[in-house]
Protein backbone atom coordinates (compact mmCIF):
# COMPACT_ATOMS: atom_id res chain seq x y z
CA UNK A 1 0.00 0.00 0.00
CA UNK A 2 2.75 2.34 0.18
CA UNK A 3 3.22 2.85 -3.91
CA UNK A 4 -0.70 2.16 -4.26
CA UNK A 5 -2.01 4.93 -5.99
CA UNK A 6 -5.84 5.54 -4.71
CA UNK A 7 -7.89 7.98 -6.80
CA UNK A 8 -11.16 9.01 -5.40
CA UNK A 9 -13.48 11.93 -6.79
CA UNK A 10 -15.40 14.57 -4.52
CA UNK A 11 -15.78 12.69 -0.71
CA UNK A 12 -17.26 14.95 1.52
CA UNK A 13 -18.46 17.57 -0.86
CA UNK A 14 -21.84 16.21 -0.02
CA UNK A 15 -21.44 16.28 3.78
CA UNK A 16 -20.25 20.11 3.63
CA UNK A 17 -23.12 20.72 1.03
CA UNK A 18 -25.51 19.13 3.13
CA UNK A 19 -24.44 20.86 6.27
CA UNK A 20 -24.55 25.00 4.06
CA UNK A 21 -27.44 24.21 3.20
CA UNK A 22 -28.82 23.46 6.06
CA UNK A 23 -28.28 26.94 7.16
CA UNK A 24 -24.80 26.13 9.17
CA UNK A 25 -22.55 28.73 9.81
CA UNK A 26 -18.84 28.23 8.28
CA UNK A 27 -17.04 27.71 11.45
CA UNK A 28 -19.51 24.87 12.26
CA UNK A 29 -18.83 23.41 8.72
CA UNK A 30 -15.03 24.01 9.35
CA UNK A 31 -15.26 21.60 12.38
CA UNK A 32 -16.56 18.72 10.50
CA UNK A 33 -13.65 18.59 8.17
CA UNK A 34 -11.48 16.52 10.40
CA UNK A 35 -13.91 13.66 11.00
CA UNK A 36 -14.60 14.01 6.81
CA UNK A 37 -11.28 13.66 6.47
CA UNK A 38 -10.00 10.83 8.85
CA UNK A 39 -13.01 9.27 6.88
CA UNK A 40 -11.66 9.53 3.56
CA UNK A 41 -8.03 8.06 5.24
CA UNK A 42 -10.48 5.05 6.50
CA UNK A 43 -11.68 4.73 3.49
CA UNK A 44 -8.45 4.65 1.95
CA UNK A 45 -6.28 2.02 4.37
CA UNK A 46 -9.36 -0.17 3.84
CA UNK A 47 -10.26 -0.32 0.27
CA UNK A 48 -10.10 -3.81 -0.47
CA UNK A 49 -10.97 -5.20 -4.36
CA UNK A 50 -14.99 -6.25 -4.34
CA UNK A 51 -15.75 -7.09 -8.19
CA UNK A 52 -12.98 -8.92 -8.85
CA UNK A 53 -13.43 -12.61 -11.08
CA UNK A 54 -11.45 -15.00 -12.48
CA UNK A 55 -13.08 -14.82 -16.00
CA UNK A 56 -10.84 -12.98 -18.39
CA UNK A 57 -12.89 -12.34 -20.72
CA UNK A 58 -14.63 -9.96 -18.43
CA UNK A 59 -12.13 -7.34 -18.20
CA UNK A 60 -10.59 -4.87 -21.13
CA UNK A 61 -7.09 -4.28 -22.14
CA UNK A 62 -6.56 -2.26 -19.27
CA UNK A 63 -7.57 -4.92 -16.67
CA UNK A 64 -10.53 -3.20 -15.67
CA UNK A 65 -13.88 -5.18 -15.44
CA UNK A 66 -15.90 -4.22 -18.62
CA UNK A 67 -19.44 -4.09 -17.18
CA UNK A 68 -18.44 -2.09 -14.61
CA UNK A 69 -16.71 0.56 -17.08
CA UNK A 70 -19.91 0.04 -19.36
CA UNK A 71 -22.33 1.18 -16.79
CA UNK A 72 -19.92 4.26 -15.63
CA UNK A 73 -19.99 5.23 -19.40
CA UNK A 74 -23.72 4.87 -19.34
CA UNK A 75 -24.46 6.93 -16.27
CA UNK A 76 -22.31 9.27 -17.79
CA UNK A 77 -23.87 10.17 -20.97
CA UNK A 78 -27.37 10.15 -19.73
CA UNK A 79 -25.71 13.00 -17.62
CA UNK A 80 -24.01 15.04 -20.24
CA UNK A 81 -27.31 14.81 -22.19
CA UNK A 82 -29.13 15.83 -19.29
CA UNK A 83 -26.79 19.18 -19.05
CA UNK A 84 -26.78 19.63 -22.68
CA UNK A 85 -30.97 20.07 -22.08
CA UNK A 86 -30.13 22.24 -19.33
CA UNK A 87 -28.17 24.13 -21.36
CA UNK A 88 -30.58 24.62 -24.09
CA UNK A 89 -33.33 25.66 -21.02
CA UNK A 90 -31.20 28.00 -19.74
CA UNK A 91 -28.37 29.40 -22.51
CA UNK A 92 -27.04 32.12 -19.89
CA UNK A 93 -26.15 29.45 -17.34
CA UNK A 94 -22.55 28.16 -16.94
CA UNK A 95 -22.51 24.30 -16.01
CA UNK A 96 -19.57 22.75 -15.13
CA UNK A 97 -19.04 18.80 -15.62
CA UNK A 98 -15.70 17.55 -14.28
CA UNK A 99 -15.23 13.39 -16.09
CA UNK A 100 -13.48 11.46 -13.99
CA UNK A 101 -14.02 8.62 -15.58
CA UNK A 102 -12.38 9.63 -19.31
CA UNK A 103 -9.48 11.75 -17.26
CA UNK A 104 -8.70 8.64 -15.04
CA UNK A 105 -8.33 6.37 -18.42
CA UNK A 106 -6.24 8.98 -19.80
CA UNK A 107 -4.51 8.58 -16.68
CA UNK A 108 -3.80 5.29 -17.19
CA UNK A 109 -3.31 4.63 -20.78
CA UNK A 110 -0.29 7.45 -20.33
CA UNK A 111 0.96 5.76 -16.81
CA UNK A 112 4.64 5.44 -17.84
CA UNK A 113 4.74 8.96 -18.60
CA UNK A 114 3.46 9.89 -15.24
CA UNK A 115 6.01 7.69 -13.58
CA UNK A 116 3.25 5.45 -12.46
CA UNK A 117 3.51 1.12 -13.65
CA UNK A 118 0.14 -0.38 -13.77
CA UNK A 119 1.91 -4.17 -14.59
CA UNK A 120 0.84 -6.41 -11.99
CA UNK A 121 -1.42 -3.98 -10.20
CA UNK A 122 -4.89 -4.52 -9.12
CA UNK A 123 -8.31 -3.64 -10.75
CA UNK A 124 -11.61 -3.72 -9.23
CA UNK A 125 -12.55 -1.63 -6.63
CA UNK A 126 -15.32 0.42 -7.29
CA UNK A 127 -14.90 3.98 -6.28
CA UNK A 128 -18.01 6.07 -7.01
CA UNK A 129 -19.47 5.38 -9.91
CA UNK A 130 -16.41 4.23 -11.34
CA UNK A 131 -14.51 1.00 -12.34
CA UNK A 132 -11.13 1.51 -12.05
CA UNK A 133 -7.71 -0.36 -12.21
CA UNK A 134 -5.33 0.09 -9.48
CA UNK A 135 -1.80 1.50 -10.43
CA UNK A 136 1.15 1.83 -8.37
CA UNK A 137 3.72 4.40 -8.01
CA UNK A 138 7.37 3.04 -9.77
CA UNK A 139 9.74 3.35 -6.95
CA UNK A 140 13.58 3.13 -7.77
CA UNK A 141 14.24 1.16 -4.19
Amino acid sequence: METALFMFGTIGGNDYNYAFFEGKPIEEVRNMVPQVVNTIMLGVKFTKPKFLTNVSAAYDESRCLKQMNDFAKYHNQQLQQAIHDLQQQSPNATVVYADYYNAYHFLLEHAKSHGLDTEGACCGECVGMMELGCVRIQSDT
